[in-house]
């Protein structure tokens, strides 16, 4: 299978978390659906369907309450003890865009409460070297 090939697995997910897209998307996100999540009456016209669409509003209530699950698990940072020193070096800038190492785990967190499952991929900027010393000279890292 290719990097860029989608999974029988990942299409049946992506169409499964259409409605939670939606509920975290909030009212813009309801109203670009427009018939699919705010169904119009038969008795509406176009002008009254367009009216009942632009004041009809949709609550953050799901966002809220998974932000705020998240928000208590990581109130206080992570405290790792035994991190490993490779690790541990890059607990302040974790994922290279100077996210630390809690903010990343924290977004993990809210997909996974959010969409059931969450995924991360780690990926290394390893250029060719022949020893440990010329990976840590290169500047590498995960």
């Amino acid at each position: 299978m290719k990097v860029d090939t989608i999974s029988n697995d990942i299409a049946e997910f992506r169409t499964m978390i259409e409605p939670i897209k939606a509920l975290l998307g909030g009212t813009s996100a309801m109203r670009n659906s427009r018939e699919f999540y705010l169904p119009k009456f038969k008795a509406e016209t176009a002008d009254d369907y367009n009216r009942h669409l632009s004041v009809a509003t949709l609550t953050s209530y799901f966002e809220d309450t998974v932000k705020s699950m998240g928000g208590r698990v990581f109130y206080k940072a992570l405290v790792v003890d035994d991190l490993n020193e490779k690790v541990s070096a890059y607990k302040e800038d974790f994922n290279g865009s100077n996210k630390s190492m809690n903010g990343v785990f924290e977004s993990i967190f809210f997909e996974a409460l959010a969409y059931a499952r969450s995924y991360i991929v780690i990926d290394s900027s390893v250029e060719q070297v022949q020893s440990l010393q010329e990976e840590k000279e290169s500047g590498a890292r995960p």
